[in-house]
C-alpha cells in the first residue's frame, strides 16, 4: 500500500524523474549513482548498527563524484566534512532534504566543489590506495 501511495504522489506532483528501483546488484550501482544529481543517505537511529556503521554506500557515493545529502548522525559527521563532502540534514526531516536539494540547485559552484572533493576522497580510499598503504606497512615504512 505504501508503494502505491508513493507512486500516486509522484504522478500528482509530476515528479517523473524519480525512480524507485528496489534492490540493485552491486555491479549496477555505479550506473545509478553516476546518473544522479545528488545522492541521499537517510540513515536514522532506528538503524540497529548506526553507531558502528561505515556504510559501503558512502564509498560508492564518494566514487560517483556527486554531492551527498546525509542525515546528521555523529558517526557520519565524523566520516564526511560538512559543506565540503556532504550537506547534513536532521534525520526523518523531508523538508530539510528538500531544502538541501534546492540549495544545490541554486549553487552550482557548491555542487562542483563537493563533487571534486568527493572524487579526490574516493581516490584516497580506493582499493589501489589501500593496497599501497598495506605494502608500506608491510615494508615498515
Amino acid at each position: 500500500m505504501k508503494e502505491v501511495l508513493i507512486i500516486m504522489l509522484l504522478f500528482f506532483y509530476r515528479l517523473y524523474n524519480i525512480v524507485f528501483t528496489g534492490f540493485v546488484p552491486n555491479g549496477d550501482v555505479p550506473f545509478y549513482t553516476e546518473a544522479a544529481d545528488a545522492l541521499l543517505m537517510p540513515y536514522t537511529r532506528e538503524t540497529t548498527t548506526w553507531r558502528e556503521m561505515s556504510p559501503v554506500k558512502l564509498y560508492e557515493y564518494l566514487a560517483a563524484g556527486r554531492p551527498i545529502i546525509s542525515t546528521d548522525l555523529p558517526n557520519l559527521q565524523e566520516m564526511l566534512a560538512a559543506e565540503k563532502e556532504a550537506l547534513f540534514v536532521p534525520e526523518n526531516d523531508g523538508n530539510a532534504i528538500s531544502e538541501a536539494l534546492e540549495r544545490l540547485k541554486a549553487r552550482p559552484e557548491l555542487v562542483t566543489e563537493i563533487a571534486e572533493n568527493n572524487t579526490r576522497r574516493a581516490e584516497q580510499h580506493s582499493q589501489v590506495a589501500r593496497a599501497k598503504a598495506l605494502i608500506q606497512i608491510g615494508l615498515g615504512e
